[in-house]
Protein backbone atom coordinates (compact mmCIF):
# COMPACT_ATOMS: atom_id res chain seq x y z
CA UNK A 1 0.00 0.00 0.00
CA UNK A 2 1.62 3.46 -1.23
CA UNK A 3 0.17 5.93 0.90
CA UNK A 4 0.62 10.06 0.02
CA UNK A 5 3.36 11.78 2.49
CA UNK A 6 0.17 13.93 4.33
CA UNK A 7 -1.09 10.14 5.18
CA UNK A 8 1.40 8.33 5.74
CA UNK A 9 3.13 11.38 8.41
CA UNK A 10 -0.67 11.08 10.14
CA UNK A 11 -0.82 7.16 10.59
CA UNK A 12 3.00 8.02 12.14
CA UNK A 13 1.68 10.75 14.58
CA UNK A 14 -1.04 8.71 15.24
CA UNK A 15 0.61 5.95 16.37
CA UNK A 16 3.27 7.81 18.00
CA UNK A 17 -0.05 9.58 19.88
CA UNK A 18 -1.35 6.17 21.06
CA UNK A 19 2.02 4.69 22.31
CA UNK A 20 2.71 7.35 24.32
CA UNK A 21 -0.57 7.79 25.91
CA UNK A 22 -0.60 4.41 26.41
CA UNK A 23 2.52 3.89 28.31
CA UNK A 24 1.52 7.37 30.15
CA UNK A 25 -1.69 5.93 31.48
CA UNK A 26 -0.23 2.27 32.81
CA UNK A 27 3.20 3.22 33.63
CA UNK A 28 3.15 6.80 34.17
CA UNK A 29 4.60 9.86 33.20
CA UNK A 30 8.92 8.89 33.91
CA UNK A 31 8.38 5.97 32.23
CA UNK A 32 6.49 7.41 28.95
CA UNK A 33 9.73 9.83 28.57
CA UNK A 34 10.88 7.09 26.77
CA UNK A 35 8.80 6.51 24.08
CA UNK A 36 10.06 10.21 22.73
CA UNK A 37 12.84 8.68 20.26
CA UNK A 38 9.99 6.53 18.80
CA UNK A 39 8.81 9.93 17.74
CA UNK A 40 11.88 10.75 16.06
CA UNK A 41 12.41 7.26 14.19
CA UNK A 42 9.07 7.03 13.03
CA UNK A 43 8.38 11.12 12.04
CA UNK A 44 11.42 11.21 10.44
CA UNK A 45 10.93 10.42 6.55
CA UNK A 46 7.37 11.00 6.61
CA UNK A 47 8.72 14.72 7.56
CA UNK A 48 12.13 15.17 4.99
CA UNK A 49 9.76 13.69 2.51
CA UNK A 50 6.89 16.09 2.98
CA UNK A 51 9.26 18.78 3.16
CA UNK A 52 10.71 17.63 -0.21
CA UNK A 53 7.14 17.38 -1.71
CA UNK A 54 6.07 20.96 -0.28
CA UNK A 55 9.72 22.09 -1.72
CA UNK A 56 8.85 20.81 -5.41
CA UNK A 57 5.32 22.53 -5.23
CA UNK A 58 6.32 25.78 -4.07
CA UNK A 59 9.15 25.51 -6.69
CA UNK A 60 6.64 24.67 -9.30
CA UNK A 61 4.35 27.39 -8.33
CA UNK A 62 6.86 29.95 -8.31
CA UNK A 63 8.67 28.81 -12.07
CA UNK A 64 4.97 28.71 -13.66
CA UNK A 65 4.87 31.75 -15.18
CA UNK A 66 8.34 30.97 -16.68
CA UNK A 67 8.60 27.38 -17.68
CA UNK A 68 9.19 26.33 -21.07
CA UNK A 69 10.11 30.20 -21.85
CA UNK A 70 13.73 30.19 -21.37
CA UNK A 71 14.86 30.67 -25.03
CA UNK A 72 17.90 32.03 -26.51
CA UNK A 73 19.73 32.91 -29.67
CA UNK A 74 22.96 34.63 -30.41
CA UNK A 75 23.12 35.74 -26.71
CA UNK A 76 19.64 37.21 -27.29
CA UNK A 77 16.80 36.43 -24.70
CA UNK A 78 13.22 35.15 -26.29
CA UNK A 79 10.56 35.37 -24.29
CA UNK A 80 8.33 32.42 -25.76
CA UNK A 81 4.32 32.11 -24.43
CA UNK A 82 2.65 28.87 -25.06
CA UNK A 83 -1.25 28.13 -25.98
CA UNK A 84 -2.55 25.09 -26.94
CA UNK A 85 -2.03 25.41 -30.84
CA UNK A 86 1.49 27.78 -30.94
CA UNK A 87 3.84 29.39 -29.52
CA UNK A 88 4.29 33.21 -29.40
CA UNK A 89 7.59 35.26 -29.43
CA UNK A 90 7.54 38.36 -27.98
CA UNK A 91 7.86 41.27 -30.51
CA UNK A 92 10.40 43.92 -28.99
CA UNK A 93 12.58 41.19 -28.43
CA UNK A 94 12.53 39.66 -31.76
CA UNK A 95 12.39 43.24 -33.18
CA UNK A 96 15.60 43.88 -30.94
CA UNK A 97 17.18 40.98 -33.16
CA UNK A 98 16.42 42.17 -36.13
CA UNK A 99 17.37 45.92 -35.67
CA UNK A 100 14.15 47.20 -36.31
CA UNK A 101 13.10 50.18 -34.96
CA UNK A 102 9.20 50.80 -35.51
CA UNK A 103 7.20 50.68 -32.79
CA UNK A 104 6.06 47.38 -31.02
CA UNK A 105 2.26 47.13 -31.91
CA UNK A 106 3.36 48.11 -35.76
CA UNK A 107 6.23 45.24 -35.81
CA UNK A 108 4.12 42.99 -34.31
CA UNK A 109 1.25 43.68 -36.65
CA UNK A 110 4.19 43.48 -40.09
CA UNK A 111 5.98 40.05 -38.64
CA UNK A 112 2.64 38.52 -37.54
CA UNK A 113 0.46 39.24 -40.80
CA UNK A 114 -2.42 38.99 -38.60
CA UNK A 115 -1.47 36.69 -36.32
CA UNK A 116 -0.20 38.74 -33.36
CA UNK A 117 -1.43 38.44 -29.87
CA UNK A 118 -0.76 41.16 -27.03
CA UNK A 119 -0.48 39.31 -23.67
CA UNK A 120 -0.66 42.11 -21.30
CA UNK A 121 -0.97 45.86 -22.27
CA UNK A 122 1.86 47.13 -24.09
CA UNK A 123 3.41 43.15 -24.52
CA UNK A 124 2.80 42.09 -28.34
CA UNK A 125 3.54 38.67 -29.14
CA UNK A 126 3.99 37.36 -33.07
CA UNK A 127 3.16 33.58 -33.49
CA UNK A 128 5.69 31.61 -34.82
CA UNK A 129 4.47 30.39 -37.98
CA UNK A 130 3.85 34.36 -38.62
CA UNK A 131 7.01 35.18 -37.90
CA UNK A 132 8.90 32.49 -39.81
CA UNK A 133 6.26 33.33 -42.56
CA UNK A 134 7.94 37.00 -42.31
CA UNK A 135 11.15 36.28 -42.37
CA UNK A 136 10.54 33.73 -45.78
CA UNK A 137 9.49 36.80 -47.33
CA UNK A 138 11.57 39.31 -45.97
CA UNK A 139 13.65 41.64 -48.44
CA UNK A 140 16.87 40.61 -46.94
CA UNK A 141 15.90 37.46 -47.05
CA UNK A 142 19.84 36.37 -47.92
CA UNK A 143 20.44 38.72 -44.40
CA UNK A 144 22.55 35.63 -42.08
CA UNK A 145 20.75 36.73 -38.96
CA UNK A 146 17.28 36.42 -40.31
CA UNK A 147 18.07 33.30 -41.87
CA UNK A 148 19.79 32.07 -38.39
CA UNK A 149 16.83 33.54 -36.56
CA UNK A 150 14.10 31.97 -38.71
CA UNK A 151 15.91 28.42 -38.78
CA UNK A 152 16.07 28.95 -34.90
CA UNK A 153 12.30 29.55 -34.72
CA UNK A 154 11.77 26.54 -36.76
CA UNK A 155 13.90 24.05 -34.78
CA UNK A 156 14.04 25.36 -31.54
CA UNK A 157 10.22 26.43 -31.30
CA UNK A 158 7.87 25.26 -33.82
CA UNK A 159 9.32 21.42 -34.15
CA UNK A 160 9.81 20.62 -30.29
CA UNK A 161 5.79 22.25 -29.47
CA UNK A 162 4.49 20.26 -32.76
CA UNK A 163 6.40 16.91 -31.40
CA UNK A 164 4.72 17.60 -27.86
CA UNK A 165 1.15 18.27 -29.44
CA UNK A 166 1.94 14.83 -31.46
CA UNK A 167 2.94 12.76 -28.40
CA UNK A 168 -0.30 14.03 -26.37
CA UNK A 169 -2.60 13.03 -29.17
CA UNK A 170 -1.40 9.62 -28.75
Amino acid sequence: MDMNPYGLLALRLAVCIAASVAVYATLGGVVAVFTIPLWGVLLARPLIELASDLRQRVRGAALRDVEGRHFRWAGFPIDVAETADARWLRASQVQRILGDTAPEEAFARRAGAGQQLELRPGQWYVKDSGLVDYLDRSQLAMDSRRNGLRLFVQRQVIDPHRRARERAAR
